[in-house]
């Protein structure tokens, strides 16, 4: 009966998917230029916040020459 269920509900679902579905053009694939300037601000900050946050997370200290890492993204 809960089998029975579980593949009515599967089908259902299916079926809407295959109707309504989804579409991803080449629109929603580009970055818009305020989108890329963040992106590149966060790449180029995210090695020292990884360094930063494992160090946290190990509860060690991190001494300040590992602290001027560059990141080249």
């Amino acid at each position: 009966m809960a089998g029975d269920l579980i593949s009515a509900l599967s089908r259902l679902f299916t079926a809407y998917l295959h109707f309504g579905g989804f579409t991803c053009g080449l629109d929603d694939l580009l970055l818009i230029q305020a989108a890329e300037r963040e992106r590149t601000e966060l790449c180029e900050t995210a090695e020292l916040r990884a360094l930063r946050a494992s160090a946290e997370f190990a509860d060690v200290s991190m001494p300040d020459e590992q602290a001027e890492v560059r990141s080249t993204c």
